[in-house]
């Protein structure tokens, strides 16, 4: 999920001119290999489309809005530790209990 964001994220930020292989290899810090890995996932799941005249790549409606749950899951993986952390330290031992190994 994380390659994948920071591809659609670089193209993103290069607007409405789009974005080059390279442009998107040198920002989303992936391998020119590894973007070749996903772009049948992104083609895929219509995340991009290309312009093969101009040799750009543009983010869809698709993709932009696999950003928008990305980042959403993002903010729960930073929620979600905090409240497991605080029940598994609970004085509950009900609670607690749960994750004792035996």
């Amino acid at each position: 999920m994380d390659i994948i964001a920071n591809i659609l994220n670089s193209i993103r930020a290069n607007g409405e001119s789009g974005a080059s292989k390279s442009h998107i290899v040198e920002f989303a810090d992936v391998s020119y290999m590894k973007l070749k890995d996903y772009v049948p996932i992104l083609d895929k799941y219509e995340l991009w489309v290309s312009d093969e005249e101009k040799g750009v790549y543009f983010i869809t409606v698709k993709g932009n809005e696999y950003l928008e749950l990305y980042e959403l899951m993002s903010q729960l993986d930073e929620v979600v530790p905090r409240k497991a952390m605080a029940v598994m330290t609970s004085p509950n031992k009900s609670y607690t209990r749960v994750y004792q190994m035996k």
